[in-house]
């Protein structure tokens, strides 16, 4: 597997199953089943908080499939986030309660081994007061985890880091985006007051005006609307030498296309501005947007091109 398509999937959370031979796809193009993005309500949450994870998966065959989820909460992997060696035995991740494409991480396994941190100084080389520092300034880390089946069949595996913090301000997922489509505003669904964020249309983007409609082999610019400097946020970053020093989130805007081609796998600014050339094949084209924020948090939702003979 290309070094290349390695980067771009891992930036998503996903790992190919199979070994890889030959000449591969640009990961732009969706031709094989894969989770694209697993976003979380809370891409950065309190000890003690519930958790709510979405896989967003794309199977070409249109399969009914099975999702098994797990959590990575442990002092061990906690730990392990931030590269401190702790000799504890590795605790083994363990089932959470789902419903198909959505999971909720129980606040109460977060709750408890922070609480453990507290016992750490019976442990020989272990300075609590430091890992009380990690925790109230950059925070620790765990994973989700799932398996996509369909039948008996492993389709697709994935994982998502989830930040855990005490400080008060928490990061969020960045804001819904829209981009100019040839002419036709589409833009990410904003959740409504209470929700979740998960119900619904949540992973659909909104069209605005006309249906897009493009010409086989014709060329189309999507262009961004707005500025991602509203919504970018710092964050604490411990150096390990005794510091702490702010990070500043990154706008990552990647789409993937059932068909066709896409001119560029991943944008940051100055450029954003990405070209999509329509297939010969007259028919729909199913497109993905994905923004992340480059700390945990990540947004992402489909709309539908027409490839039409003029």
């Amino acid at each position: 597997m290309t070094a290349r398509l390695l980067s771009a999937l891992s930036v998503l959370g996903v790992f190919a199953l199979p070994a890889c031979t030959g000449d591969l796809p640009v990961p732009q193009i969706v031709l094989t089943p894969r989770v694209l993005a697993i976003v979380a309500d809370q891409p950065e949450a309190h000890p003690g908080d519930d958790v709510q994870v979405r896989a967003f998966m794309f199977d070409p065959m249109g399969r009914e499939l099975r999702y098994e989820w797990r959590a990575c909460v442990s002092l061990e992997a906690l730990l392990g986030s931030n590269s401190i060696p702790s000799g504890l035995p590795e605790e083994p991740c363990f089932p959470i309660e789902s419903d198909g494409d959505r999971a909720t991480v129980p606040g109460e396994r977060t709750q408890e081994v922070v609480d453990q941190l507290t016992a750490l100084g019976n442990i020989g080389g272990f300075e609590v007061a430091y890992l009380v520092l990690v925790l109230n300034t950059a925070g620790f880390a765990f994973t989700v985890e799932v398996d996509v089946y369909a039948g008996d069949e492993l389709l697709a595996s994935a994982f998502k880091r989830v930040g855990i913090t005490t400080r008060d301000a928490l990061t969020t997922n960045p804001d819904p985006i829209a981009y100019d489509v040839g002419g036709t505003l589409v833009a990410m669904h904003r959740p409504g007051l209470g929700e979740s964020g998960f119900d619904g249309s949540h992973f659909d983007c909104i069209v605005w005006g006309a249906p897009v409609v493009v010409a086989p082999e014709s060329e189309t610019v999507f262009s961004p609307l707005g500025d991602p400097a509203d919504w970018i946020e710092t964050f604490p970053v411990f150096d390990f030498s005794g510091g702490i020093t702010p990070g500043t989130e990154n706008a990552y805007y990647s789409f993937y296309a059932t068909a066709g081609a896409i001119s560029t796998e991943t944008t940051r600014l100055p450029d954003r501005d990405v070209t999509f050339t329509a297939p010969i094949e007259p028919g729909p084209v199913q497109m993905f947007l994905a923004v992340r924020d480059g700390h945990l948090g990540a947004r992402i939702c489909t709309f539908e091109i027409e490839v039409a003979a003029p």
